[in-house]
């Protein structure tokens, strides 16, 4: 994935997590736990670790593989903002 794309996304994300916080959304650090557990579990089935092993060696097409790693790590990327916003809100930091 282009770096651009990424930077650009996480530029968006913690802007709209800013306005959140500034809006005094309510409940605002339950929606943030919610959004960070369910992009990180979609990262976990999507990468295939639950599958069993045998399911993982019959599957030998590296395309395939390359295109759920390529996905896994889109969502593991997008749920490293909220999880950092998360940590500082958490830690009372003025963020």
């Amino acid at each position: 994935m282009n770096k651009k794309i990424v930077y650009l996304i996480y530029t968006l994300i913690f802007i709209v997590i800013y306005i959140l916080q500034l809006l005094n959304v309510y409940n605002f650090k339950n929606i943030l736990l919610i959004i960070t557990a369910a992009l990180l579990i979609i990262a976990v089935l999507s990468s295939g670790l639950l599958t069993s092993g045998d399911r993982m060696r019959a599957n030998l097409n590296t395309s395939k593989n390359e295109n759920r790693f390529a996905t896994t790590n889109l969502f593991l990327l997008l749920a490293i903002p909220p999880a950092i916003v998360l940590l500082l809100s958490y830690l009372s930091l003025p963020f």
